[in-house]
């Protein structure tokens, strides 16, 4: 076989190959017992907040307040982390020690986004 009838031959190869190791993350199913729990549970009391110093970006820490924005303005990019429970933390830890334990179910099943 010729160089050039190599190359078509090689790619269709990798291709295949690509295809069936990304096709088992893409299908794979990871079981859990997690069951989402409200945490905020009552109204949000603004005499009691915490600041968090060094995460405002530079362009907002130099900038001007301009005031209050309505309601219903809509709030793009933005991010509210809270953290853990127990629990969440428990049953974490627990999925990832079964991801890594031949003798479950979840062995190998990775999350994807």
């Amino acid at each position: 076989m010729s160089n050039t009838r190599r190359i078509p031959v090689l790619l269709a190869a990798m291709f295949t190959l690509a295809f069936a190791v990304l096709s088992q993350a893409m299908f794979a199913v990871v079981t859990t017992n997690a069951h989402p729990v409200a945490r905020v549970t009552e109204r949000v009391d603004n005499s009691k907040r915490t600041v968090i110093h060094g995460h405002v970006p530079r362009v907002i820490a130099h900038s001007s307040d301009l005031g209050r924005l309505p309601g219903n303005t809509p709030m793009r990019h933005v991010l509210m982390v809270l953290k853990p429970s127990f629990e969440q933390d428990n049953e974490l830890q627990r999925l990832i020690d079964q991801q890594h334990d031949k003798r479950t179910i979840n062995h190998h099943q990775w999350l994807t986004p």
